[in-house]
C-alpha cells in the first residue's frame, strides 16, 4: 500500500504509472535483469524495455551493455534534485508574479476617478468549476501558460474545453518543457494549438478581459475580472512566450505497440 501511495506521488512528477513502479521496485531490490523487474514491479513483460528506456532517458535508471540487461536505480538525491530545485523555482517564480500584479491594481486605485480593480482568491474546489464556466462563456479566445498541474486541470474540465473549440474559439496552450514527453498533453481536446515553452506559471486568459492564475502548490487560484492593465500584462507575457515555444505534436498521434 505504501508502495501504491509512493508511485502516484511520483507521478506529479512526470512518470507514468509503469516508470514509477520500475523505480520503486529497483530502489528496494537493487540491480535487476529485465524479467527480474517484470515480476517485483508487476509490470508487463511487452512493456518493460519500453519503461526502461524511457527511465534512463529521465536520469533515473543506469542499464548496463551486457546481455541480459541488467537495471540499477539512481539515488533519489541525484535523480531528483534538479526537478526538486525547479519546482521550488516555479513556487517562488508564481509569489513574484502574484505581488507584481498586486501592485498593479494598487496602483491603479491611487488616481482620482480611477476604476477599483478586485479579485477572488478561489479555494482548489472552486477553481476547477470556475475553469469550466470560463471556458464555455469564452467568446473568440483562450490562452494558458501550463505545468503538470495546469494540464491536470484542464484535463478534468475538458468537455467545456472541447465545446469552446467547437465554438470556433480559439484554445492556445503553453505547456513546460518537462511536459514534452508526458502522455497528459495526448489527451488535450482536438483543436488546441499546443507549444512547449518555458512556462512556470499556470495562467488561464480568457478574451483578454479575464485572467485565472492557479498555484500549483496548494491548488488555490486568483481570478481577475475586467482588469484591464493585468490583462494585458498577461497577454504580452504570454506573447512573447508563444512565439519562443515549438509546436507539440510527437505525443498526439504516437500509438505505441507491444513487443513481440
Amino acid at each position: 500500500m505504501q508502495n501504491d501511495n509512493l508511485a502516484i506521488s511520483l507521478e506529479e512528477f512526470g512518470l507514468s504509472k509503469y516508470e514509477a513502479r520500475a523505480y520503486i521496485a529497483l530502489l528496494g531490490k537493487g540491480p535487476l535483469s529485465a524479467s527480474e523487474l517484470a515480476y517485483y514491479a508487476n509490470l508487463p513483460r511487452t512493456k518493460v524495455y519500453a519503461t526502461l528506456t524511457k527511465l534512463a532517458k529521465k536520469r533515473l535508471v543506469l542499464i548496463t551493455k551486457d546481455k541480459p540487461v541488467v537495471c540499477s536505480a539512481v539515488p533519489p538525491e541525484d535523480a531528483f534534485s534538479e526537478l526538486v530545485v525547479s519546482q521550488a523555482n516555479r513556487v517562488e517564480g508564481m509569489k513574484n508574479l502574484i505581488e507584481k500584479l498586486q501592485k498593479i491594481i494598487e496602483e491603479g486605485r491611487k488616481p482620482k476617478g480611477a476604476e477599483e480593480r478586485r479579485y477572488l482568491v478561489l479555494s482548489p474546489e472552486s477553481v476547477l468549476n470556475v475553469l469550466a464556466e470560463s471556458f464555455t462563456a469564452a467568446k473568440s479566445t483562450i490562452a494558458s501558460t501550463l505545468d503538470i498541474w495546469g494540464v491536470r486541470l484542464i484535463n478534468q474540465c475538458k468537455d467545456s474545453l472541447a465545446k469552446a473549440i467547437a465554438n470556433n474559439v480559439e484554445v492556445k496552450i503553453l505547456a513546460s518543457k518537462d511536459l514534452a514527453s508526458n502522455n497528459l498533453l495526448a489527451s488535450i481536446p482536438d483543436g488546441a494549438k499546443v507549444r512547449i515553452g518555458e512556462s512556470d506559471t499556470n495562467t488561464f486568459i480568457f478574451d483578454r478581459s479575464a485572467v485565472i492564475l492557479v498555484n500549483d502548490s496548494d491548488g488555490k487560484g486568483l481570478l481577475f475580472k475586467s482588469a484591464d492593465m493585468m490583462t494585458n500584462f498577461c497577454s504580452k507575457i504570454f506573447n512573447n512566450k508563444w512565439s519562443n515555444g515549438t509546436d507539440f505534436v510527437q505525443v498526439r498521434f504516437i500509438k505505441t505497440t507491444p513487443e513481440n
